[in-house]
């Protein structure tokens, strides 16, 4: 089960637990990191969006994580512990539902299979052989062969956070004019692909076959060419010091436009909820011109990569007038 905290409960328990706790103007709590205690209020946390950065440490997630370690007890009892602790409600029969947020679960769907598990058949050999011809490794996915499922024959590219599989996408491998279907009941703007390997860099794609198309690099994807606020700030929870956004080439002249409006409203966005002693630096990077995205040049050229010489800086000062809402390069 996963669930989301209200705000009260997550300030009541900081209030009761740590008495030095300071209230920024931003709504963030700051107090004494209880893991290396330092005598600095250097552990962030976010009550409205439910997360913690712990800056000694370098590691930041969800409350209930946070909430898990300090207390010592397992993560799916940390919600009951905080109703029954820090909420305003009394006696023994407190109705779950009525106080925290429950996450549907994440249901696979009926006739996966994954490359790695068995001997492949006809449909996953063509899987697999759609896999390789678009420059793609099939370790760690799978396909789906179960003619009455609405999945049936796609590719089964999972997403994990913290170990744990919360998302996949689901693409066509035939002519289905369908090429994607998501599970039903969850919500893209929450997740975040291969969120577990982000680190001191990361390079943001719109699709996921772009981003599964770099090999010696993590990449991650925003599922269309808006990054949302879910996605930043678990993004920027890893700290990155470099981030580079990988444009699509798209020949409607108002498709690119809308491309670029996006990018701005990226940066804008990371830039609202970056931490202020985060050091980061924005790049852009674009395919050439006779691609129209990552994956086609890389499967014409054999670069699965991407150069720094090859991307371009976006200007800081440009990024200050941005998020003080004038619109960057007019």
């Amino acid at each position: 089960m996963d669930f989301k905290i209200p705000e009260s409960i997550i300030v009541a328990f900081i209030e009761a637990n740590f008495p030095e706790a300071r209230q920024t103007s931003s709504g963030e709590y700051h107090f004494n990191t209880p893991f290396e205690k330092d005598g600095k209020l250097r552990l962030y946390v976010n009550p409205e969006k439910g997360r913690f950065f712990d800056q000694k440490r370098q590691v930041g997630g969800d409350f209930s994580s946070f909430v898990a370690e300090y207390l010592d007890v397992p993560y799916v009892e940390v919600a009951m512990i905080l109703i029954k602790d820090y909420s305003n409600r009394t006696g023994e029969d407190i109705d779950f539902k009525e106080v925290v947020e429950v996450k549907k679960e994440l249901e696979l769907p009926e006739g996966l299979h994954f490359f790695h598990e068995k001997k492949l058949g006809i449909i996953g050999k063509k899987a697999k052989r759609y896999l390789e011809n678009r420059g793609i490794e099939p370790s760690g996915l799978g396909y789906v062969y179960k003619s009455n499922s609405d999945f049936h024959k796609r590719i089964f590219v999972p997403f994990y956070e913290n170990g744990k599989m919360v998302y996949f996408i689901a693409r066509a491998f035939d002519d289905n004019p369908f090429r994607y279907k998501n599970p039903d009941g969850l919500n893209t703007s929450e997740v975040v692909y291969n969120i577990d390997h982000i680190e001191d860099e990361v390079f943001i794609f719109e699709g996921v076959f772009d981003a599964l198309s770099m090999k010696h690099q993590i990449a991650t994807c925003m599922l269309s060419n808006s990054l949302k606020r879910d996605q930043a700030i678990k993004i920027l929870d890893k700290m990155p010091n470099r981030i580079t956004f990988v444009l699509d080439n798209d020949e409607d002249p108002k498709t690119r436009s809308i491309i670029e409006r996006s990018l701005n409203k990226n940066i804008k966005l990371l830039m609202e909820h970056k931490s202020p002693s985060l050091q980061l630096d924005i790049f852009i990077y674009r395919p050439p011109e006779e691609y129209k995205d990552f994956n086609e040049y890389a499967i014409a050229t054999g670069r699965d990569h991407i150069l720094y010489e090859d991307c371009e800086k976006y200007n800081p000062r440009s990024v200050k007038k941005l998020v003080e809402g004038i619109r960057w390069g007019q």
